[in-house]
């Protein structure tokens, strides 16, 4: 299994000399998954990363098998470096209850694994920076099909109301709405947030050998609405001080995609960001 790298610098005039790699979209179900995960686990050590971060989307959907398995694999990469978890809109799903909230007992196993940090619209400070893990609601995702602005607003600055001091990180699972000026500017965490780190648009489905030809643009997006041709699929943006990052993600079809079976199309992507 290949597995595909991007780095991206974004240090300034006071660099923090700390190395983040993104694992988004992870999109665990069962078992099967396991043997790439180890993959992306051993792949991950070797870039000696002072913090991983994993944007939402870490479950397939709310009820999953095997979770112990995961929690296993959670620990190990909690032996690397702290590992910090936001929330994304795969965890409020499920296909049997109709269900929209998360899991609450799986989660509550995973925030006893050791070294790794369950941020559901909460903010904790590990070894100088700040972390931040929005969470949106079903609502956004499946009525608004992210594509509320007055909501977004109001939502993040009731949720999002902290005053940090030092470097802040923001995990926001879906970046659609929020990297558009007239959302992120409106909003309070503006004006303390460095760095956005994001997954969910999957790269556009955007094979690696075009990206530097397509410059953000994507194919296709596997997010509601599933929009074609769609702008700030990955890559580096920049609002004002603040950098935004998108990470394409480990699993560009996740399984509850009908077309998932062309997987073996595209490999698993590991973002790795130095601040």
């Amino acid at each position: 299994m290949k597995i595909s790298n991007f780095f991206y610098d974004i240090k300034d005039d006071k660099p923090r000399n700390k190395r983040i790699v993104v694992l988004s979209d992870i999109h665990y179900y069962s078992r099967k998954n396991i043997k790439k995960l180890n993959k992306i686990l051993s792949k991950t050590e070797t870039f000696k990363p002072d913090f991983i971060c994993m944007p939402g989307d870490i479950f397939d959907e709310k009820y999953i098998y095997d979770e112990g398995l995961f929690c296993d694999w959670l620990e190990k990469l909690g032996n690397i470096c702290p590992v910090i978890m936001s929330i994304g809109n795969h965890e409020l799903y499920d296909n049997v209850y109709n269900d929209h909230r998360i899991n609450k007992d799986v989660y509550d196993k995973v925030r006893k694994v050791k070294n790794v940090y369950v941020l559901d619209n909460e903010l904790v400070k590990i070894d100088g920076i700040n972390f931040i893990g929005l969470s949106y609601t079903y609502e956004y995702y499946d009525v608004f099909n992210e594509h509320n602005k007055d909501y977004l607003i109001k939502y993040i600055n009731d949720k999002i109301d902290f005053n940090p001091k030092g470097y802040t990180v923001l995990l926001s699972h879906s970046p659609i709405e929020l990297i558009k000026e007239e959302v992120f500017n409106n909003l309070k965490c503006s004006r303390y947030v460095d760095l956005v780190i994001s997954g969910h648009t999957h790269g556009g489905i955007t094979p690696n050998i075009l990206k530097k030809v397509m410059r953000g643009y994507g194919f296709f997006s596997p997010t509601h609405g599933h929009r074609l041709v769609c702008k700030k699929s990955y890559g580096k943006y920049k609002i004002d001080k603040t950098n935004f990052v998108i990470s394409s993600g480990i699993m560009k079809l996740s399984h509850r995609n009908k077309f998932r079976c062309l997987n073996f199309l595209f490999s698993p992507e590991i973002t790795i960001i130095d601040i």
